[in-house]
């Protein structure tokens, strides 16, 4: 064996020394020293590995579940939202557009689908729906406030200008309305006025400019012309002979 094997140890009490072979014990504690370093060593890159390799495989695993969770959860959620909300939103625009009477329990009687206010007669009510409409066809040129129906804007207009057409033969008193005039007529004079089921009154044309009152229509016009040529009412009356002319040209061919 060659010298650079060999240990140098004493021997006896005289202290010379001579080179011989290591001893086992030795090598048994650097195979258990390697032992323990390398257990430590791996168990300390093995749990670093670990928590590594777990920390990202669960968060990518815990983002892509969360995602589809989410995305399935927000799909199914909003579905059904939207779903209840464009039927209540559908049917409450479907009473608006197309209001139909209900029935009541009362014969003769007509109901608003939409506040349920009674009427008598179904002409009534179809006058009453349109108020319920969203579209108000009829502005006023005073304070723009809409209406449906030309009867309640000249009500209306009235407020403004002060005409009064209708005037009580037994006092001073003046109304806007013939059935305030009659209900004035009937509780302070006691005056009934008797007409027969569905009689019509007779009518009187009212210019809402200046007040002036005709029971003749073509006095009324004229009136209306000389004094008020742009009068709304006279843009009407001529679009209403145009399609009269028309209609009678049409008939006539």
């Amino acid at each position: 064996m060659p010298r650079s094997f060999l240990v140098k140890k004493k021997r006896g009490a005289c202290g010379a020394w001579q080179w011989k072979e290591p001893d086992k014990t030795i090598g048994m504690n650097l195979s258990i020293y390697l032992s323990i370093y390398l257990s430590i060593y791996l168990s300390i890159y093995l749990s670093i590995y670990l928590s590594i390799y777990l920390s990202i495989y669960l968060s990518i695993y815990l983002s892509i579940y969360l995602s589809i969770y989410l995305s399935i959860y927000l799909s199914i959620y909003l579905s059904i939202y939207l779903s209840i909300y464009l039927s209540i939103y559908l049917s409450i625009h479907n009473i608006l557009k197309n209001p139909r009477p209900r029935p009541s329990t009362v014969s003769g009687d007509f109901v608003c689908s939409v506040c349920h206010k009674v009427f008598p007669l179904q002409r009534m009510l179809t006058r009453h729906l349109k108020c319920h409409s969203l579209v108000k066809r009829h502005p006023c040129r005073f304070c723009g406030k809409g209406f449906n129906d030309t009867f309640d804007l000249k009500r209306h207009m009235r407020t403004h200008t002060g005409i009064r057409p209708y005037k009580c033969e037994l006092c001073e008193k003046a109304f806007t309305q013939r059935c305030s005039l009659e209900s004035h007529m009937r509780k302070i004079h006691g005056v009934h006025q008797q007409y027969a089921y569905r009689q019509r009154r007779s009518k009187i044309f009212v210019c809402e400019d200046c007040g002036y009152t005709s029971s003749r229509p073509d006095e009324y016009f004229l009136h209306v012309r000389q004094r008020h040529p742009g009068s709304p009412a006279l843009r009407r009356y001529y679009r209403r002979q145009a399609h009269e002319n028309k209609t009678l040209k049409h008939l006539r061919h």
